[in-house]
């Protein structure tokens, strides 16, 4: 035995039994210390307030939904200063996103200065959708109508990874490991997180989420 593990050492080879993969939906050590909480405990939508007609629900460890209804999943708490990390896993020419500080509860309303009531981190890449309707280039990891993130590939059919920031108006948003957004903002101070799907004349689409987990900050 010793010998097979000197040998693999010299090749380079680690072995996958002595560190097995670390299991979605849960939190390390090292996050509870921080202060992090899941917001999906990855059996059910508890804590989630569903609108719209998109009928989301768990799967293999997921929020999954496949649907041409337009709906929304929101938190039922509201946060202000927070991070936010998630994964999530589609097609690119999809139009989905995560909101931010978002009212649910008057979807349509116009806030002062107009605009939507929160923001909304964009999921979508214009150029690979049959119907070019992007709110001027705002695609993946842009606040919608607010400030464009840097170009951001979507892996297709593969999970996909946000990190995102909200301090005060100050937005960090880091895609896949790179930072593709870092500006600032006041519109809204305050409201709830969600995951929005909107179809757009796109059918026969859907989107998973999981590890969404989030650190309220001071």
């Amino acid at each position: 035995m010793k010998r097979i593990l000197a040998v693999l050492a010299v090749l380079g080879i680690w072995v996958a039994a002595a560190a097995p993969p670390a299991m979605s939906n849960t939190l390390t050590p090292k996050e509870k210390a921080e202060g992090w909480m899941l917001l999906f405990d990855g059996k059910t939508l508890n804590g989630w307030t569903r609108t719209g007609k998109a009928e989301w629900n768990v799967q293999d460890g997921a929020i999954a939904l496949r649907s041409d209804d337009n709906g929304n999943l929101f938190t039922n708490d509201a946060y202000d200063n927070f991070a936010l990390k998630l994964e999530f896993r589609t097609t690119p020419d999809v139009n989905s996103g995560v909101y931010l500080r978002y009212t649910p509860a008057q979807p349509n309303a116009k806030k002062e200065g107009g605009g939507m009531p929160g923001y909304e981190v964009q999921i979508r890449e214009n150029d690979k959708r049959a119907l070019k309707d992007s709110a001027a280039g705002f695609d993946t990891g842009s606040l919608v109508g607010v400030l464009k993130a840097s170009q951001a590939t979507i892996l297709d059919g593969q999970w996909n990874r946000f990190e995102i920031t909200a301090q005060g108006d100050h937005f960090v948003i880091v895609f896949n490991g790179k930072t593709i957004l870092d500006g600032h903002d006041a519109k809204h101070a305050s409201g709830q997180i969600g995951l929005q799907w909107a179809t757009h004349a796109v059918t026969g689409k859907g989107i998973e989420f999981r590890n969404i987990k989030v650190k309220r900050l001071s």
